[in-house]
């Protein structure tokens, strides 16, 4: 019915769903921020550090009990990668 619509009108679906939220770590400004929510890290904080309060985000964004499997997303991965040197 979606894809009825929007070739109905003309448009394309990427064009009325919003964007997700794209992580952003900022280790020389000592913070991670996804969408709305934003976290603070330790000054020096480590590879380990930066991974559970990643997780510690996504489980709260999307409401999910800490400690549950949660899929990664490709751009966050991306992300991560480039901080943690990989």
């Amino acid at each position: 019915m979606f894809a009825e619509l929007t070739s109905l009108y003309g448009v394309s679906p990427q064009d009325l769903v919003p964007p997700r939220d794209h992580l952003v770590v900022d280790l020389a400004e000592g913070y991670m921020r996804a969408g709305q929510d934003m976290t603070l890290l330790d000054n020096g904080a480590g590879r380990h550090d930066l991974l559970s309060r990643y997780l510690e985000m996504i489980w709260e964004l999307r409401a999910v009990e800490p400690g549950s499997r949660v899929p990664l997303r490709d751009a966050d991965l991306m992300v991560l990668g480039g901080v943690l040197g990989r």
